[in-house]
């Protein structure tokens, strides 16, 4: 009897969960991304400029809307450490610790999209190893959808060595993956 008793608990309580789980994921706001680029400009030092760029919508304006606003409610202090949080987050992810310098973002509302962007400087994404430097972020991947490019920069005199996944272009110094899919964050060496 008691068993019983302790099972029907269980289930009751794995119902309950259950429902909780699909009720926050169907009542959460799903926005669509449109465009994404990302350009990481590299030299021959641990520092790092990025520069972000998206575009999304939601199915409803309110949604957008208020997206906007939550937006402009933050304060540069408070995205500053959120972005600062998530660059350790994944620097758990490799060898090396990936430090914020500097932050700043604006958001623009059109007429049925946001377009978000970010510019930042990081210490530690690149390394020197003997004479040549070494971009890195460890293990951790990048998922481009449609529209999406990664770009890496570096000095117009720099010799690049090797690249690791191959670019999908390559003009000059400028490297760009735009495959959809998965990608390791990549690592150039060059000098």
């Amino acid at each position: 009897m008691n068993k019983n008793w302790l099972w029907l608990v269980v289930i009751a309580l794995v119902g309950f969960f259950i429902y909780n789980i699909v009720s926050s994921i169907q009542s959460r706001p799903q926005y669509k991304q449109h465009a994404y680029k990302a350009v990481y400009t590299f030299d021959r030092s641990e520092v790092t400029s990025m520069y972000n760029w998206v575009v999304f919508s939601y199915d409803k304006r309110d949604d957008l809307q208020k997206s906007y606003d939550y937006f402009q409610s933050v304060s540069l202090e408070e995205k500053t450490n959120n972005y600062a949080q998530m660059l350790a987050k994944l620097s758990e992810q490799s060898e090396r610790k990936v430090t914020l310098l500097t932050y700043e973002s604006t958001a623009r509302l059109l007429a049925k999209e946001m377009e978000v962007e970010e510019y930042s400087t990081v210490r530690g994404m690149a390394y020197k190893s003997e004479d040549f430097w070494i971009t890195g972020f460890g293990v951790n991947r990048l998922q481009l959808q449609e529209n999406s490019s990664l770009s890496f920069i570096f000095p117009a005199d720099a010799e690049i060595l090797s690249v690791v996944p191959e670019p999908d272009e390559r003009e000059g110094n400028v490297l760009f993956w735009e495959t959809p899919g998965q990608l390791v964050f990549p690592v150039v060496s060059y000098r």
